[in-house]
């Protein structure tokens, strides 16, 4: 059985992936935090989460513009502010 106040598996495997992004509303995250305080299963799904998410954001490497496609984009930019002064 489940009190009134507690969310169950289900509900909170739906909503992870928002909670680990954060972007859950304060309310929806509290009640998340403390289901996983309770779960090691749930728990362990968002330890897992994590890492992925952490993976990720370490294995993200962007490559920088070419040179020359900086100075077209820097041209175009300076001829658009001249245009728009005149």
């Amino acid at each position: 059985m489940v009190d009134a106040d507690q969310i169950v598996c289900a509900d909170v495997m739906t909503r992870m992936d928002l909670f680990l992004d954060h972007e859950l509303d304060d309310v929806a995250a509290q009640e998340i935090r403390r289901h996983l305080g309770r779960c090691q299963t749930c728990s362990g799904e968002a330890e897992v989460g994590t890492a992925i998410r952490q993976a990720i954001k370490r294995s993200h490497h962007p490559e920088p513009a070419p040179p020359a496609l900086l100075e077209r984009v820097g041209s175009w930019l300076r001829d658009q502010q001249l245009r728009s002064a005149s």
